[in-house]
């Protein structure tokens, strides 16, 4: 790998997590609507994704597009589970529980590869997953 497609990476992975840390902020102060702003902002800047055509991605398909066209390594595709998965527990706190279940399920299928795929055993990512897949599993 190149010096300058590392340094892409690596510059992505760095807007994922502020942007992961943003989010907790607007959480904490139950500010659902500026939290889905700031995702919503997120997949047009880094992914360069609206939310019509996540919505419209197969899980397979986004995860193509992230890895082929987006070239993400393990760790930003990690980071974007954790945005899908956050931004499904914002919808799972109002009425629209299918939007849960498609960000949720995403999420789930962007964490599950990476936990497959990675070569280090994560703690914190299986227990992502596993509480994921609780709350999916109530829902349906």
């Amino acid at each position: 790998m190149e010096i300058r497609e590392r340094d892409y990476m690596m510059r992505q992975f760095r807007q994922l997590a502020i942007v992961l840390a943003r989010l907790m902020g607007f959480k904490e102060s139950n500010d659902h609507e500026s939290a889905l702003s700031l995702i919503e902002d997120s997949y047009k800047d880094i992914l360069d994704l609206d939310l019509k055509s996540v919505k419209a991605m197969s899980s397979q398909e986004l995860l193509d597009y992230l890895l082929k066209k987006k070239n993400m390594d393990l760790p930003s595709l990690e980071k974007v589970g954790e945005l899908l998965m956050e931004e499904a527990y914002l919808y799972g706190n109002d009425s629209a529980s299918d939007l849960f279940f498609s960000r949720g399920q995403k999420a789930l299928y962007l964490l599950n590869y990476v936990q497959d795929h990675d070569q280090t055993f994560s703690l914190a990512r299986k227990t992502l997953i596993d509480r994921l897949q609780k709350k999916l599993a109530g829902i349906n």
